[in-house]
């Protein structure tokens, strides 16, 4: 059993690389809610929680532009069409 002091540093050989482990995007998605002459947006956030897209729930290619991969894509458009709820924080896992 490997003990671990206070000022060690992680053997690099020892470490694991996550993103090979666990394949799976993680995105959360939140609907705003439009007042008036403003219509309703979605917030595209990244696993870090970082706006990575803001735009009206109807403009798929807008989608398109934030996310390359088609399949991903269409994968959270189905979570937002889904959506019913607005300012609730929704986690996607693709």
């Amino acid at each position: 059993m490997d003990t671990l002091t206070r000022n060690a540093k992680p053997d690099p050989t020892k470490t694991q690389d996550l993103t090979q482990n666990n394949p799976m995007t993680t995105y959360y998605i939140m609907r705003v809610k439009g007042k008036a002459k403003i219509p309703d947006y979605i917030q595209l956030r990244d696993e870090n929680l970082t706006l990575i897209g803001y735009f009206r729930p109807g403009r798929k290619e807008r989608l398109d532009k934030v996310i390359k991969d088609s399949e991903n894509a269409a994968k959270v458009q189905e979570a937002i069409d889904a959506l019913t709820e607005f300012g609730k924080m929704t986690k996607v896992e693709i």
